[in-house]
């Protein structure tokens, strides 16, 4: 079976810098036109330099198994 792309990436920060005048690495994914979530790289707190991922996905759906981390239940917490 061959590679295929299965969500979309959107950067949702423009132009704008952070405190080191570093362009803000900010996405949005997408699965269609469903919002799957937002991942960026903290410029900010104590874990800066690390990247963050806040995960959203419809109410009453779970990302498919092989998207999940370390959750085999298909629940969400």
């Amino acid at each position: 079976m061959d590679w295929q792309k299965k969500y979309r990436w959107q950067r949702i920060s423009g132009k704008e810098t952070g405190l080191g005048g570093k362009l803000h690495e900010d996405f949005i994914g997408w699965d269609g036109e469903t919002n799957i979530g937002r991942i960026y790289l903290d410029q900010q707190t104590l874990k800066a330099g690390k990247w963050r991922w806040a995960i959203q996905y419809p109410k009453g759906e779970s990302l498919p198994a092989q998207h999940r981390l370390g959750d085999d239940s298909g629940g969400s917490g």
